[in-house]
């Protein structure tokens, strides 16, 4: 269930610690519920994530700028 939901190894790790964690603060075990709660919650999180193109193309929007006028080291937004 664990490995299912984890994209990389890195992932994995991250996800088995979360529900580690969350047994020692709790009652110190490992449940099917518990697990699902882990589960759920990092699934929340990935549903809140913004991708870098997705933030510039609504700053340009938002200031009416070229996202090469944003972009570029040389020239300043007017």
């Amino acid at each position: 269930m664990i490995a299912q939901k984890a994209q990389d190894a890195r992932g994995l790790e991250g996800l088995l610690l979360r529900i580690i964690t969350q047994a020692q603060a709790g009652s110190g075990e490992v449940t099917k519920e518990l697990v699902a709660s882990v589960l759920s919650l990092n699934k929340e999180e990935k549903l809140n994530s913004f991708h870098p193109d997705e933030i510039i193309r609504n700053v340009c929007f938002f200031y009416k700028v070229k996202s090469t006028q944003l972009k570029s080291p040389n020239e300043t937004p007017s």
